[in-house]
Protein backbone atom coordinates (compact mmCIF):
# COMPACT_ATOMS: atom_id res chain seq x y z
CA UNK A 1 0.00 0.00 0.00
CA UNK A 2 3.12 2.14 0.74
CA UNK A 3 4.68 1.77 -2.48
CA UNK A 4 0.98 2.59 -4.40
CA UNK A 5 1.08 6.02 -2.24
CA UNK A 6 4.66 6.68 -3.36
CA UNK A 7 4.00 5.80 -7.24
CA UNK A 8 0.63 7.90 -6.38
CA UNK A 9 2.96 10.99 -5.26
CA UNK A 10 4.69 11.17 -7.80
CA UNK A 11 2.50 10.56 -10.65
CA UNK A 12 0.72 13.77 -9.02
CA UNK A 13 4.19 15.30 -8.91
CA UNK A 14 4.98 15.33 -12.39
CA UNK A 15 1.43 16.28 -13.36
CA UNK A 16 1.75 19.39 -11.10
CA UNK A 17 5.77 20.25 -12.34
CA UNK A 18 4.33 19.87 -15.75
CA UNK A 19 1.31 21.90 -15.17
CA UNK A 20 3.57 24.88 -13.52
CA UNK A 21 6.09 24.57 -16.18
CA UNK A 22 3.08 25.27 -18.81
CA UNK A 23 2.45 28.42 -16.46
CA UNK A 24 6.09 29.48 -16.13
CA UNK A 25 6.76 32.44 -18.21
CA UNK A 26 9.60 30.72 -20.11
CA UNK A 27 7.42 28.44 -21.69
CA UNK A 28 5.62 31.80 -23.51
CA UNK A 29 8.96 31.97 -25.15
CA UNK A 30 8.94 29.84 -27.99
CA UNK A 31 11.39 26.67 -27.31
CA UNK A 32 12.27 23.86 -29.51
CA UNK A 33 9.25 21.09 -29.46
CA UNK A 34 12.49 18.57 -29.14
CA UNK A 35 14.13 20.41 -26.01
CA UNK A 36 10.72 20.18 -24.13
CA UNK A 37 10.34 16.67 -24.93
CA UNK A 38 14.12 16.10 -23.96
CA UNK A 39 13.21 18.31 -20.71
CA UNK A 40 10.23 15.96 -20.04
CA UNK A 41 12.05 12.79 -20.33
CA UNK A 42 15.22 13.73 -18.19
CA UNK A 43 12.92 14.65 -15.24
CA UNK A 44 10.70 10.92 -15.56
CA UNK A 45 13.95 9.53 -15.76
CA UNK A 46 15.56 11.44 -12.40
CA UNK A 47 12.59 11.01 -10.88
CA UNK A 48 12.01 7.52 -11.38
CA UNK A 49 15.22 6.37 -10.47
CA UNK A 50 15.01 8.82 -6.94
CA UNK A 51 12.09 7.06 -6.54
CA UNK A 52 12.56 3.33 -7.07
CA UNK A 53 10.08 3.52 -10.08
CA UNK A 54 10.14 1.08 -12.63
CA UNK A 55 6.70 1.80 -14.59
CA UNK A 56 5.39 4.89 -15.83
CA UNK A 57 2.98 6.31 -18.08
CA UNK A 58 2.86 10.24 -18.87
CA UNK A 59 0.01 12.30 -21.07
CA UNK A 60 -0.19 15.71 -21.80
CA UNK A 61 -2.92 17.09 -22.92
CA UNK A 62 -4.64 20.10 -23.63
CA UNK A 63 -8.32 20.43 -24.69
CA UNK A 64 -9.08 17.70 -26.62
CA UNK A 65 -5.16 17.59 -28.10
CA UNK A 66 -2.67 15.29 -26.45
CA UNK A 67 0.90 17.23 -26.69
CA UNK A 68 2.85 14.19 -25.81
CA UNK A 69 2.17 10.37 -24.56
CA UNK A 70 5.01 8.41 -23.76
CA UNK A 71 5.61 5.21 -21.50
CA UNK A 72 8.35 4.63 -19.50
CA UNK A 73 10.22 1.69 -17.89
CA UNK A 74 9.19 -2.05 -17.86
CA UNK A 75 6.60 -4.33 -15.45
CA UNK A 76 8.19 -6.85 -13.50
CA UNK A 77 6.97 -9.57 -16.32
CA UNK A 78 9.28 -7.45 -18.69
CA UNK A 79 6.39 -5.74 -20.55
CA UNK A 80 7.73 -2.17 -21.59
CA UNK A 81 5.60 0.56 -20.92
CA UNK A 82 4.04 2.62 -23.75
CA UNK A 83 1.96 5.86 -23.93
CA UNK A 84 -0.73 3.71 -24.24
CA UNK A 85 0.05 1.54 -22.10
CA UNK A 86 -3.69 1.59 -19.10
CA UNK A 87 -2.69 1.43 -15.60
CA UNK A 88 -5.33 1.32 -13.06
CA UNK A 89 -6.22 4.30 -11.34
CA UNK A 90 -7.18 2.93 -8.03
CA UNK A 91 -8.33 5.28 -5.18
CA UNK A 92 -6.62 8.19 -7.29
CA UNK A 93 -10.00 8.60 -9.21
CA UNK A 94 -11.50 9.42 -5.62
CA UNK A 95 -10.05 13.01 -5.55
CA UNK A 96 -11.90 13.72 -8.99
CA UNK A 97 -14.91 12.11 -8.27
CA UNK A 98 -15.35 14.19 -4.67
CA UNK A 99 -14.12 17.22 -6.59
CA UNK A 100 -17.16 16.92 -9.11
CA UNK A 101 -19.73 15.74 -6.41
CA UNK A 102 -18.27 18.60 -3.95
CA UNK A 103 -19.15 20.72 -7.12
CA UNK A 104 -22.67 20.26 -7.65
CA UNK A 105 -23.49 20.60 -3.79
CA UNK A 106 -22.05 23.64 -4.71
CA UNK A 107 -24.52 24.62 -7.15
CA UNK A 108 -27.62 23.29 -4.89
CA UNK A 109 -27.69 19.94 -6.94
CA UNK A 110 -26.68 18.01 -5.02
CA UNK A 111 -27.46 17.19 -0.78
CA UNK A 112 -24.61 15.83 1.44
CA UNK A 113 -26.83 14.65 3.59
CA UNK A 114 -29.80 13.22 1.15
CA UNK A 115 -29.49 9.48 0.48
CA UNK A 116 -27.47 8.72 -2.52
CA UNK A 117 -30.14 6.16 -3.96
CA UNK A 118 -32.48 9.05 -4.45
CA UNK A 119 -30.25 10.16 -7.22
CA UNK A 120 -31.30 6.48 -8.77
CA UNK A 121 -34.66 5.95 -8.15
CA UNK A 122 -34.61 2.80 -10.12
CA UNK A 123 -32.17 1.24 -7.59
CA UNK A 124 -33.63 -1.47 -6.18
CA UNK A 125 -30.62 -2.78 -3.40
CA UNK A 126 -31.16 -6.22 -1.90
CA UNK A 127 -30.04 -4.76 1.09
CA UNK A 128 -32.46 -1.92 2.83
CA UNK A 129 -29.34 -0.07 4.88
CA UNK A 130 -28.71 0.50 1.59
CA UNK A 131 -31.06 3.17 1.44
CA UNK A 132 -29.29 5.31 4.28
CA UNK A 133 -26.36 5.47 2.90
CA UNK A 134 -25.42 9.37 2.06
CA UNK A 135 -23.42 10.96 -0.57
CA UNK A 136 -21.77 12.27 2.70
CA UNK A 137 -21.00 8.68 3.55
CA UNK A 138 -19.63 7.85 -0.03
CA UNK A 139 -17.57 10.80 -0.23
CA UNK A 140 -16.18 10.16 3.60
CA UNK A 141 -15.78 6.42 2.56
CA UNK A 142 -17.70 6.00 5.70
CA UNK A 143 -20.86 3.74 4.29
CA UNK A 144 -19.75 0.53 5.36
CA UNK A 145 -19.60 -0.69 2.05
CA UNK A 146 -16.53 -3.06 1.70
CA UNK A 147 -14.87 -4.98 -1.32
CA UNK A 148 -16.11 -8.12 -0.74
CA UNK A 149 -19.79 -6.33 -1.83
CA UNK A 150 -17.97 -5.85 -5.68
CA UNK A 151 -16.09 -8.65 -6.92
CA UNK A 152 -14.49 -6.23 -9.62
CA UNK A 153 -13.18 -4.15 -6.71
CA UNK A 154 -11.01 -7.02 -6.35
CA UNK A 155 -9.45 -7.98 -9.82
CA UNK A 156 -5.57 -8.50 -10.34
CA UNK A 157 -5.74 -8.93 -13.93
CA UNK A 158 -5.48 -5.41 -15.46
Amino acid sequence: MLKLKKKMYIAISCLLWICSMCANPMFTEAQDRTEVLRDIDEFMDRSMKANNISAASLAIASNDEVFYAKGYGTFADGQSVTGDTPFPIASLSKSFTALAVLQLVENGQIDLDAAYASYFPELSPQDPRVREITVRHLLNQTSGLNDKINPDMRRTDY
